[in-house]
């Protein structure tokens, strides 16, 4: 594109970003009425994903538009609920931990096989553009492909497709970018209303707010397989909050993350401390008038019962992060923010011990 990309970085002082292409003016993004969106009967959709962000948006977002979700964490779950029940088409996204979608596709093509099934259509969820994904994708047995960070009538349509329907009217897909904190007019459009944008952004904070530090640790470690999974993970969550900042800086980071040294990789740790601050200065800014609602309150026993659950899952290194959410925002709710923020900052520091001594101190 014949551009120029520079970083100017100090320790203690911050970091600073040159992008320089020779580009068009761009104008507004026009709003996709309803109207240009695909014509779809309810359809019963399976969803993998194991960034919660991306399921909870896909549940709003489909949801909206009449269809009812099963949501799983990983491609193991996903192949459970699939086999116990019937479902229209699946979402599955490419890279998750323990059994990916590609595994998961070929268990699930292999159980319609082995008992007699039409094939069920199966979307990849995935960030990449390479080619060679998309054939390793059709060679697992998906059928087509939705590319993260989420555009949904472009999801819309593919599931439109792959399901038989027809698709009129589409527009173009379009990637706009944003040197704003929080894009709220696109963010807005995806969640559906400010509200609940807004509350997915607190979560977001409160669990990634120190994840800058954790990914730095895991560089100078020479942990580049955990380095690069964080990334994306945090790019992932990023993207579908339209924090084009973030996402940009973890994409960075994960691109660079299995070759990079420390050294390399350190001007984009301190640019994502610098873009995590900015959100949060943004999200204080909308004070009083847009407080985060409410969870609803639970008794001591339900948090006993999420800290201890969450406990025996970390003694064996897993994590339930809808658990873990649920467990956040009820110590938010009966004005127990510390003890959210510690537990929230161990995990997301991988300090596993220390999450747990934190867990325990809730029902202990």
């Amino acid at each position: 594109m014949h551009g120029r990309l520079d970083v100017e970085s100090a320790v203690g002082v911050g970091s600073r970003f040159i992008v320089e292409l020779p580009l068009q003016r761009g104008g507004p993004i026009a709003s996709v009425p309803d109207s240009a969106l695909p014509a779809l009967p309810p359809l019963r959709i399976l969803v993998a994903d194991d960034v919660p962000q991306n399921l909870e948006l896909l549940t709003l977002a489909l949801g909206r538009a009449g269809h009812q979700l099963v949501t799983a964490s990983d491609g193991e779950e996903a192949l459970t609920l699939f086999v116990a029940g019937r479902f229209d088409v699946v979402l599955m996204d490419v890279q998750m931990p323990h059994t990916d979608g590609l595994e998961a596709t070929r268990c699930i093509r292999a159980h319609e096989r082995q008992h007699g099934l039409s094939p069920t259509p199966i979307i990849a969820l995935t960030a990449s553009v390479l080619n060679q994904d998309r054939i390793t994708a059709r060679e697992a047995g998906m059928d087509g492909f939705a590319s993260k960070p989420l555009d949904i009538p472009r999801l819309l349509a593919e599931i439109a497709r792959t399901t038989g329907h027809a698709v009129t009217g589409l527009p173009p897909a379009h990637t706009p970018l944003s040197c704003d904190a929080i894009d709220w007019q696109r963010g807005i459009a995806l969640w559906g209303n400010a509200d609940a944008l807004e509350q997915a952004l607190r979560r977001f904070v409160d669990i990634h707010a120190s994840a800058p530090e954790a990914l730095s640790r895991l560089a100078m470690d020479a942990d580049h397989t955990s380095l690069e999974r964080a990334a994306h993970r945090l790019r992932g969550a990023a993207a579908n909050l339209c924090l084009s900042v973030v996402s940009s800086v973890a994409e960075r980071i994960e691109s660079e993350a299995g070759t990079a040294h420390y050294e390399r990789l350190a001007p984009y740790f301190h640019a994502l401390r610098d873009a995590i601050d900015a959100v949060v200065t943004e999200l204080s800014r909308r004070g009083p008038g847009h407080p985060e609602a409410p969870a609803p309150n639970t008794d001591q026993t339900d948090v006993t019962a999420l800290a201890s659950q969450l406990h025996a899952l970390l003694e064996h290194g897993e994590l339930d992060e809808n658990m873990l959410r649920e467990l956040l925002s009820t110590l938010h709710a009966d004005g127990r923010r510390p003890a959210a923020e510690a537990i929230a900052r161990a995990v997301n520091d991988f300090e596993f011990k220390t999450a747990q001594q934190e867990l325990l101190a809730l029902y202990d």
